[in-house]
């Protein structure tokens, strides 16, 4: 009896701070699907309530920038990579993170069969997305002096089985495995990824503003805390979670190819662990920071390096 009471007192408690608080958002940076499966198994777990929080998700158009979204709502956290969020800081916005969940680069390159190396691309035409996530691809062709027309696409799978362009950016999780299932013949002569160019740049975390985060840092770090346990769960219930991804998806009305999205969940937690065999720290470390920023500033991208204990939290 006295550890019902207990439990329904704590309940209450829980309930009390969310009923007296206020609601925040986590906006994705693309539509329902499982690359963020830790935060949809976080929501409908019950991880955020039980954190103290109110949690909503919501998914933007496929054209939908995110960083004004933010700006029109200052309570919002958003799914970034890396890159943009150091460029959303030089222009202004001022945004932190609160828990990095990759720790490598999805990024890929993708050519037509007849092409078979990256030096045949030069001049030619390539896709990319048309609301961005190109920056680590621009830092390389910078590098090497490769020089491309640019194709802005929503999706690139037509583009590519026409012949439309002859090369295209995507993720090892999502574009890449919709190639492979098109029967497109590609060999590991079409495929460059860029972690194994050098590039090897962690990419997705959650961000909010600084402003909110000095506002709310005890709601923060109770949602970055909570998303690591939906991300940790979905690891060790992954057909759990693959369940709760569909449940999203058709909420959302976007079609669900399931063999697809089990093997996006396998690759984004992939992605996430620190080395094969490892495990997820859910950390940018200093030395990476230092070693992108330095990058982001030699070709120009930013102009200043901001302190890691500034942009980090």
């Amino acid at each position: 009896m006295k550890t019902r009471i207990l439990s329904l007192a704590l309940m209450l408690a829980v309930m009390t701070t969310i009923a007296h608080g206020q609601k925040f958002t986590i906006s994705t940076q693309w539509t329902a699907q499982a690359q963020f499966a830790g935060y949809y198994v976080a929501q409908k777990k019950g991880f955020y309530r039980e954190a103290g929080v109110d949690v909503e998700i919501e998914h933007p158009s496929t054209s939908q920038a995110l960083i004004p979204a933010l700006k029109t709502k200052q309570d919002n956290i958003i799914t970034l990579n890396l890159m943009q969020a150091m460029i959303a800081r030089e222009q202004g916005f001022n945004v932190v993170q609160i828990l990095q969940v990759s720790a490598h680069s999805g990024l890929v390159i993708i050519t037509r069969p007849e092409i078979t190396s990256l030096e045949q691309i030069n001049g030619k035409r390539v896709g990319r997305w048309r609301i961005g996530f190109t920056e680590t691809v621009d830092c390389y062709f910078k590098d090497k002096d490769i020089k491309v027309e640019w194709i802005p696409f929503i999706t690139n799978l037509n583009l590519m089985i026409s012949g439309a362009i002859d090369a295209t950016l995507g993720m090892s999780y999502n574009e890449y495995l919709h190639l492979k299932y098109t029967g497109l013949r590609l060999t590991d002569k079409n495929i460059y990824f860029m972690s194994d160019l050098g590039y090897d740049i962690p990419e997705d975390g959650l961000y909010c503003f600084e402003s909110t985060y000095k506002e709310h840092e005890k709601e923060m770090k109770a949602i970055a805390e909570a998303s690591k346990r939906g991300w940790e769960y979905a690891r060790r219930h992954p057909e759990e979670a693959l369940e709760i991804v569909y449940s999203v998806m058709e909420e959302h009305h976007i079609p669900v190819n399931q063999v697809i999205q089990q093997l996006m969940l396998k690759e984004i937690l992939r992605l996430q662990l620190d080395k094969p065999g490892g495990k997820a720290s859910y950390t940018l470390g200093r030395d990476k920071y230092i070693e992108v920023s330095n990058m982001m500033k030699q070709q120009g991208r930013i102009s200043e390096i901001t302190p890691y204990e500034e942009f980090v939290k």
